[in-house]
């Protein structure tokens, strides 16, 4: 059955998913999702296991000192 809800002016929200592999690395993979999705999502899946905040201000900082950073190879 095809999606015809409208979601013009929705927003977007981010869906991240990390799986840990048999050698005990990490896969993280994202996805934009339109924001109206995003409540029936976490009925549905329940109380997260983990949950953080970081306002706009925090997450610019971290990002810089993270570059900053001697030997850093992000660049």
């Amino acid at each position: 059955m095809p999606n015809t809800t409208d979601h013009t002016g929705h927003g977007t929200t981010t869906l991240s998913l990390t799986t840990t592999t048999e050698d005990k690395g990490k896969i993280h993979q994202t996805w934009d999702i339109c924001s109206c999705s995003a409540q029936g999502l976490r009925e549905r899946l329940g109380e997260p296991h983990t949950e953080s905040y970081t306002d706009a201000a925090t997450t610019r900082a971290l990002a810089e000192a993270a570059l900053n950073i001697p030997g850093n190879t992000l660049l």
